[in-house]
């Protein structure tokens, strides 16, 4: 029995013509190939897991580098992380232990313009970046992003 060959989209056919099979394997081949970790792709070997951009751990060795704030309206601002506070100071809330991390970034941009305080794209180069609210501090170019992942903690739970 002979096989039958799947249709093809050439400029002489219409693209409509490709058969739900062909275009299902081309689909699926395109996902594979996106699904791949950048790291492996690069000759790495082995895709490094990298640390949660929201934990303390992750940005207290960052004190000093660079951070970047994505405008909406305009250029990306540079900044510096000039420290890390850790704001877990209560254990518990209405009697309840709280689990989580608790910290503010102190990002400072000297000469830079001001900006207003809203939610901006934070990056940093070995965390990535993440949505956060950006609120200046004084009348000179300095932000803090607070974050706050903490919860009551519930029985049962790991």
């Amino acid at each position: 029995m002979r096989r039958r060959r799947a249709p093809v989209a050439t400029p002489e056919r219409d693209a409509s013509a490709l058969s739900r099979r062909r275009f299902l394997s081309l689909g699926a081949a395109g996902v594979g190939i996106t699904a791949v970790p950048a790291s492996l792709v690069a000759g790495s070997g082995r895709a490094a897991a990298a640390p949660d951009p929201l934990t303390f751990a992750a940005w207290s060795g960052l004190v000093g580098t660079e951070v970047t704030i994505e405008r909406w309206d305009g250029p990306a601002l540079t900044t510096r992380l000039a420290s890390v506070i850790d704001e877990r100071r209560a254990t518990t809330s209405g009697g309840e232990e709280l689990v989580g991390e608790a910290f503010t970034l102190v990002l400072e941009a000297p000469g830079a313009p001001m900006l207003d305080g809203g939610t901006y794209q934070v990056g940093h180069r070995a965390l990535g970046s993440a949505p956060m609210l950006v609120s200046p501090l004084d009348d000179r170019p300095t932000y803090a992003v607070c974050v706050n992942t903490r919860l009551p903690a519930t029985e049962g739970t790991d």
